[in-house]
């Protein structure tokens, strides 16, 4: 009998974590209607005094998030285990190896230096960090999510309450000059490339740094890849480099960065 292929026995573990995820998926949206239809009922005078459905539904509703987070979590870590390595090496061989410089890879700091005034948060978190080359111009990319991390009174106890302020991926660029802001051309490339406006623009002296909101990951497998067949997760995985590459593809052809063309071009 041979021997099942890695590739196999990861696809199968892969696919036994999808459909938990579903189920826990489904469990939410039981316990969701469930919660609401109680309401509901309570809205019109209906079983008000019995307090145990809607304890029921909450715990189902509660059951299904957390398979579901649990899922995911198991299938990154697996991923990561099994894949990790040839994963590094793809986007190595894009951008070079993982290369930290100060005030470009991008960390906490650098975020409370740019990020604009008025939008709170008090939480960051980056994920799959790098800093390397692109068409020998420096870069750094990462996943970035911020949080405003706040406190509501409930049964007169105080608790933590979180608030997403942003998600998505963020970029800086290593630039020779710094416009006021980026042209109209520029922004609008951007934007097809990115397929959303940036939501954040910073422009200083050899630096930019760019944030949008977008569901694409950068050096990671999209949830959504079909893993039936490992080749998919691949191919996804290269996806969310080459849509990092199509961003920095149109920002160094940009001449009021590049004055003398050093981006090169797409």
């Amino acid at each position: 009998m041979n021997e099942k292929s890695n590739d196999e026995i990861l696809s199968q573990k892969l696919m036994k974590l999808q459909r938990n995820s579903r189920r826990g998926l489904l469990l939410f949206l039981l316990g969701f209607i469930g919660v609401v239809c109680t309401l509901v009922g309570w809205l019109f005078g209906q079983g008000k005094e019995n307090k145990l459905p809607i304890l029921l539904f909450t715990a189902v509703l509660l059951a299904g998030i957390a398979t579901t987070l649990l899922c995911d979590k198991k299938r990154n870590v697996l991923i990561q285990s099994q894949m990790g390595e040839e994963l590094q090496a793809m986007t190595e061989g894009a951008f070079g190896p993982d290369s930290p410089r100060s005030g470009l890879t991008l960390e906490e700091l650098l975020f409370r230096q740019v990020w604009p005034q008025g939008q709170n948060w008090e939480r960051c978190r980056l994920e799959q960090t790098h800093t390397g080359r692109w068409r020998e111009v420096c870069f750094s990319a990462a996943n970035g999510t911020l949080e405003h991390v706040y406190q509501v009174e409930r049964d007169h106890v105080l608790h933590n309450a979180t608030e997403e302020v942003f998600s998505g991926l963020c970029l800086t660029l290593q630039i020779e000059n710094a416009p006021a802001a980026l042209s109209q051309a520029t922004e609008e490339a951007l934007t097809r490339a990115a397929g959303t406006p940036p939501e954040v623009v910073h422009l200083e002296p050899g630096r930019l740094f760019l944030a949008i909101h977008t569901p694409v990951r950068f050096a990671q497998v999209p949830l959504e890849a079909d893993p039936r067949n490992i080749d998919n997760l691949r191919r996804g995985f290269q996806q969310s480099l080459e849509y990092v590459q199509g961003i920095l593809d149109v920002l160094l052809q940009d001449r009021g960065l590049f004055p003398a063309g050093k981006g090169g071009e797409a």
